[in-house]
């Protein structure tokens, strides 16, 4: 059986949900290890280093809210950038620069992510593919996972907020991504 750590947000920029961490609290699965992370620059990844360090999965599966989107997007790519003009839970406000300057300006992930919507269409789930995680602490985290830990073949996936699309049923949709690694 595949191990799979997934991991959402708490709540951030004055919300009173996030709905990626009320997704992560409704998925019940053996092989998952859910996580809720704070949404601050540093701790985010820290913490997700180190559940991934015990759990030693072998898929990290990120999920974050995407504010104004209608549809579950599965992330392609993550830049090596940070731009965003809020600062993040801790006041922390990252500079508009290179995550890491010494590494290329973006990573694709490995993740089938091709396969995995082609099966979703099929049933007319609300997915898409999606090709800028954002410039806030989404996009850092998925540039920093998918740079340390490209083996685990790491996936984030922005969701839509509840009154789009409730939380229940876009967390049958994840738990069918997870059923399907």
């Amino acid at each position: 059986m595949k191990r799979i750590l997934l991991t959402g947000f708490k709540p951030f920029l004055g919300d009173k949900t996030n709905p990626s961490e009320l997704i992560c609290s409704k998925i019940k699965m053996e092989q998952v290890t859910s996580l809720i992370l704070p949404v601050e620059f540093q701790k985010a990844f820290q913490n997700l280093k180190a559940a991934a360090d015990k759990v030693n999965p072998d898929y990290i599966v990120m999920l974050g809210y995407a504010a104004g989107s209608a549809r579950l997007r599965l992330e392609k790519v993550a830049m090596n950038w940070n731009e965003s003009l809020h600062a993040d839970e801790s006041g922390y406000k990252a500079p508009i620069d290179k995550i890491d300057p010494d590494q290329p300006l973006s990573v694709m992930t490995t993740f089938p992510i091709t396969e995995v919507i082609t099966k979703l269409h099929v049933k007319s789930y609300p997915i898409e593919l999606s090709f800028s995680a954002g410039g806030f602490v989404c996009n850092n985290l998925y540039y920093k996972v998918l740079t340390r830990f490209p083996d685990k073949m790491p996936i984030f996936i922005h969701v839509p907020s509840e009154n789009i699309i409730r939380a229940e049923w876009q967390a049958e949709v994840i738990s069918e991504i997870l059923n399907m690694l």
